[in-house]
């Protein structure tokens, strides 16, 4: 019986390469983010529809265990979402200039990106590839580091057609110390912005 052969660490960074600079110049894109740190749990929802240099509309949600966070722009208006508080102000020229810079991928993705660096994932070796789900394992003799105490780096990828569709990053020093990124790329088209439908309720910004 003759093996498969795994897919390589190699093609997985080409692979990862197509699929970021995809996003970081479309148009309309969606992502899902979990960001864990040592049991402190944030998800990431965003979303965005541009039109040239304009800021169709736009959904950002940010949950942790103890806040809240959403912004949305619908018709010329970003709505924003802080715990229990809500408030609204018209879309400016610079306002949507900052907004588009904001939440642009390369910002909505960075934390994981900092960590998941190119050396890094020359660094891991693939120990499985089944169905399109690659595990990668950290190969010490290859990871370049000025820390005495190695850490376990587990990685998940998930990939179909040449492109990228989750990254599942795991690391841990300790029992005490521990992270856990995940990264899920939601396409490029047919983006649905889910909008509020209690917009009438926002307060203008800067007034109590």
């Amino acid at each position: 019986m003759i093996e498969e052969e795994l897919i390589t660490t190699s093609e997985l960074k080409t692979m990862l390469d197509n699929t970021t600079s995809k996003y970081l110049v479309s148009q309309s894109m969606g992502i899902y983010m979990m960001v864990e740190n040592n049991g402190e749990i944030t998800e990431i929802t965003f979303s965005y529809v541009l039109n040239g240099f304009k800021l169709v509309s736009l959904e950002f949600i940010a949950k942790s265990n103890s806040d809240y966070y959403s912004a949305y722009v619908y018709e010329g208006f970003q709505y924003v979402t802080v715990n229990n508080t809500k408030t609204k102000k018209a879309i400016t020229s610079s306002l949507e200039a900052s907004l588009i810079t904001e939440y642009s991928f390369m910002n909505m993705t960075e934390e994981l990106f900092l960590v998941f660096t190119d050396d890094l994932l020359n660094s891991l070796e693939v120990k499985e590839d089944v169905n399109g789900r690659a595990k990668l394992e950290l190969n010490k003799d290859k990871h370049i580091s000025n820390d005495t105490a190695i850490p376990t780096i587990e990685t998940y990828i998930t990939y179909e057609n040449d492109e990228i569709l989750k990254i599942d990053y795991y690391w841990n020093k300790s029992n005490e110390n521990n992270q856990r990124i995940l990264l899920e790329f939601k396409g490029l088209e047919d983006i649905k912005i889910n909008i509020p439908s209690d917009l009438g309720t926002y307060k203008d910004w800067g007034i109590k």
